[in-house]
């Protein structure tokens, strides 16, 4: 993701430049495609639009060796005031969809983290603490879908939320002393 204005998945930036911006700058093996839905305010987004343009860095990645990995958008905790949001749904069940039917590896961060903030009952003063502008995440945002990646690419690792239960044999993560099974404390141990 470019991570500035006007370069973009739905526009053709990030198919045009994947070559200049990716696989000349690095070697790499892995590619992990992750785009937002800021430009669903834009009066020519379409899901459609949105998918074409994905599946042409994925077919670059595939004709090159590169092993895709698809995240689904940030969640963001004011997408039902957005205009345009019913498209958030649509766009995010199309990649999860494509994935399935083309059997490439797509990582839900908008699910993921859309659960971590449900059990805030002030879910828009939480979301706050990551994303400070209410849109772009900061680097303990990044830090939860990093979190939300590695949980679902490495077997016997969890999200961890303030429901989360762990027990000793789980991790050090709380004085032996404590009960056997301990609901998770953040101020012990961080995510991931």
């Amino acid at each position: 993701n470019a991570g500035y204005a006007g370069k973009t998945l739905y526009n053709g930036w990030a198919a045009n430049n994947i070559k200049s911006k990716v696989t000349d700058a690095f070697a790499t093996e892995i590619l992990i495609i992750g785009f937002g839905l800021n430009d669903v305010a834009n009066s020519d987004f379409t899901a459609d639009k949105y998918l074409i343009e994905l599946k042409k860095i994925v077919g670059y990645a595939i004709s090159r060796n590169i092993v895709p990995i698809i995240l689904t958008p940030n969640y963001n905790a004011n997408e039902p005031w957005r205009s345009n949001y019913k498209l958030f749904a649509t766009v995010i069940n199309s990649i999860i969809e494509y994935c399935k039917a083309d059997n490439i590896l797509c990582v839900d961060v908008h699910k993921d983290l859309q659960k971590a903030f449900s059990s805030s009952t002030k879910v828009t003063t939480a979301f706050g603490y990551i994303a400070p502008d209410t849109l772009h995440y900061n680097n303990y945002g990044y830090g939860l879908v990093a979190s939300s990646i590695v949980a679902n690419l490495v077997a016997n690792v969890f999200i961890v939320d303030d429901y989360t239960k762990i027990t000793p044999e789980m991790g050090n993560i709380y004085r032996a002393s404590e009960a056997t099974t301990q609901y998770y404390n953040h101020n012990l141990a961080g995510i991931g």
